[in-house]
């Protein structure tokens, strides 16, 4: 059975939540981390779940990279159909929009927030940066990809194999604002905390460290940020449906076999 292209948006669904899955488990039974919603990347901080958080985000984001690729290529053969009300320029955006994304994944799986006292400040910054490509320009690509899926209609409705409509750009609209919304309760949230936190460990935050509630506002939207996220990448799956992968094909440069072809 050959993998489809439109495996891909489950697959790397599938992926990142396991990752974040077995990230906390390992923390939280290990006692590294407090059990009531730590942060994402506190749970992949220390080993050894830093190392199995490293790993399978580093997959992440290469298999986010591929959705990227692939959107764009679906896009880019919609465009082609004449039926579109769309300019190349909203496709090309997108593409390296998700490039930007699928880079500060990286960052964030291997600069982790709380490896090491020598360097610290360093790796949660490049972690911080990370993250903000991430999440911040992820609220950009939302709202560009459901421009783009406006744009795409008259091609929907002539093609009813693509299988999306107004219920899906509707859905994605919402998705984009809980996005948003979850997207600023993260960092208020984590500013706001951080200004009353009286605790000596940030990963073993509770409710006697002071600014717990702050603390609970971004942590539960961090978590829900990334679901939210990883819903509207699942709503391209219909989509992907409408185009294959051709394969690659080698050619010989040598005489005499420069027109045998391999795939």
């Amino acid at each position: 059975m050959k993998f489809k292209l439109f495996y891909w948006p489950i697959l790397t669904s599938i992926w990142i939540i396991l990752t974040f899955i077995i990230t906390y488990v390992v923390s939280v039974g290990l006692k590294i981390v407090y059990p009531l919603f730590p942060y994402i990347s506190e749970t992949g901080a220390y080993p050894p779940a830093s190392s199995v958080f490293g790993v399978l985000l580093n997959f992440g984001a290469l298999f986010a990279g591929i959705i990227f690729y692939i959107r764009y290529r679906q896009v880019d053969i919609a465009l082609k159909t004449g039926k579109a009300n769309l300019s190349q320029r909203w496709n090309t955006a997108g593409f390296w929009l998700g490039n930007v994304i699928a880079l500060g994944i990286c960052l964030v799986a291997n600069f982790q927030s709380d490896t090491s006292p020598d360097g610290t400040k360093f790796v949660l910054l490049t972690h911080v940066v990370g993250a903000l490509m991430a999440f911040g320009i992820g609220v950009f690509y939302m709202i560009l990809q459901t421009r783009i899926a406006f744009g795409l209609l008259p091609v929907y409705k002539e093609f009813p194999e693509y299988q999306t409509g107004m219920r899906i750009l509707y859905f994605r609209i919402f998705l984009t604002i809980l996005f948003f919304v979850f997207f600023l309760g993260t960092f208020v949230g984590a500013s706001l905390a951080g200004k009353d936190f009286e605790g000596d460990e940030g990963v073993w935050w509770t409710s006697e460290d002071g600014g717990y509630p702050a603390h609970l506002v971004s942590t539960f939207s961090e978590w829900l940020m990334v679901f939210v996220f990883i819903i509207y990448v699942l709503t391209m799956e219909k989509e992907f449906k409408c185009i294959k992968f051709g394969g690659i094909c080698f050619k010989n440069k040598c005489s005499p076999y420069k027109n045998v072809l391999q795939h």
